[in-house]
């Protein structure tokens, strides 16, 4: 049976309670009290670290200014307030394929030297 990646909550606990060998109902309180984790961390700190996978942060953007593209207007938009996960290296190393290696620089081949065109005919005024 091919491994089906999980889109909602319902799947997600079904594969981590297959993949930890307990019930659903404890993989849902294990996952609630994860959630419930980086939810106070980041209240309180600004930010939560998952090992091995990311860190979750409050980002406070600044205040700026936008066009509004229907009236051509200047709109101000105000500061706010972001969730960002970044990923660690650790993470995007064992999730993405790795880069190729540089190549070696190519040998350079002397080409001889394009002969030079004969000037174009002068035309006679008439």
């Amino acid at each position: 049976m091919a491994f089906r990646i999980p889109t909602n909550r319902v799947e997600l606990l079904r594969v981590l309670s297959a993949k930890a060998d307990v019930s659903q109902t404890k993989a849902a309180a294990v996952w609630d009290a994860m959630l419930a984790l980086a939810r106070d961390g980041v209240r309180q700190s600004g930010s939560f670290s998952f090992p091995g996978l990311g860190k979750l942060e409050r980002v406070e953007r600044k205040p700026r200014r936008a066009y509004n593209l229907a009236t051509g207007k200047r709109v101000r938009l105000a500061a706010k307030t972001d969730l960002v996960f970044r990923v660690s290296k650790l993470a995007k190393s064992a999730m993405l394929p790795a880069p190729p290696p540089p190549a070696a620089p190519a040998a350079k081949k002397h080409a001889p030297k394009a002969k030079a065109r004969p000037a174009p005919a002068k035309r006679r005024p008439r």
